[in-house]
């Protein structure tokens, strides 16, 4: 009965922990939100799950880009600012060892935020360093239509 337990704590904690894309939610506290700033300038920022690579918050970042720069009809987005935020939590946690009494376990958490402004426009992508072809990093995006990463 007890292997039982510990396999379904185990099990519970591995499904709570999978990152999908979506907006952001205080349930979840991981996700994308978004605001338009002027007729084809938006800040979007992803808020990363806990200990979720970075390149993956990037990949979940631009892919929203992508997404708003389609929805409101444009072709191209160029990335005009970006910003890093990372928050770390550190803790214990005491479980109960029937050989050695109290057993304590450190760990720390660390959370990433990318923010960007992006300037969406329409026609052909300047050739510059910071442009995007939005249908492009929708068609060639790692997440999948379940918004999963692969």
């Amino acid at each position: 009965m007890k292997r039982f337990v510990v396999l379904f704590c185990i099990l519970f904690i591995f499904i709570i922990s999978c990152v999908t894309y979506g907006p952001y939610t205080s349930m979840r506290q991981y996700g994308y939100s978004d605001s338009r700033l002027d007729e084809n300038i938006f800040r979007i920022s992803y808020i990363g799950a806990q200990n979720q690579p970075e390149a993956e918050v990037f990949d979940f970042l631009i892919n929203r880009c992508a997404e708003l720069t389609l929805q409101y009809g444009y072709d191209y987005f160029i990335m005009e600012e970006e910003e890093r935020y990372q928050k770390e939590t550190k803790g214990a946690i005491i479980t109960p060892n029937p050989y050695l009494g109290l057993l304590a376990m450190g760990y720390t958490h660390q959370q990433i935020t990318l923010v960007t402004r992006i300037t969406c426009g329409k026609g052909k992508k300047p050739n510059i360093q910071n442009a995007f072809d939005a249908l492009n990093i929708i068609e060639y995006s790692k997440i999948n239509k379940a918004g999963n990463p692969f």
